[in-house]
């Protein structure tokens, strides 16, 4: 999507009514939604392991969690959350952890209005 096709959607959105605008939004949430279910099928069709039925036992277990566990029948604007990313899930990190597990450097970090200076300990030198 070139410059102009970006501006001319951004004016579209701009001049949308409220209602309008959130049913703009759940609508693209929904495919967005519907993208990563088939980004997720994708990813494990590629595993010569994952069988087709295990694929879609594990679908309908994600559908399971979504409308049963998490109480989302529609996706909306007001159901969609925060989502951890995969390696956020495999470290077992929330995402500020993840983010001072990856530092290297000195960093400033705000968390809940107060401001952390969060320093890197050196690794002990191999001897």
């Amino acid at each position: 999507m070139d410059e102009r096709e970006q501006a001319r959607i951004f004016q579209r959105v701009k001049s949308l009514t409220t209602p309008n605008f959130i049913a703009y939004m759940n609508h693209h949430k929904t495919e967005a939604y519907g993208l990563g279910i088939t980004h997720m099928e994708q990813a494990m069709s590629c595993h010569k392991r994952i069988s087709r039925p295990m694929i879609e036992e594990v679908l309908k277990k994600a559908e399971q969690i979504r409308t049963e566990w998490d109480g989302i029948e529609e996706i909306t604007v007001d159901t969609t959350g925060q989502y951890l990313t995969p390696e956020e899930i495999m470290r077992n990190m929330s995402p500020t952890e993840l983010a001072i597990f990856k530092l290297e450097t000195d960093a400033h970090f705000e968390i809940g209005g107060r401001t952390f200076y969060i320093k890197p300990v050196e690794e002990a030198k191999a001897q």
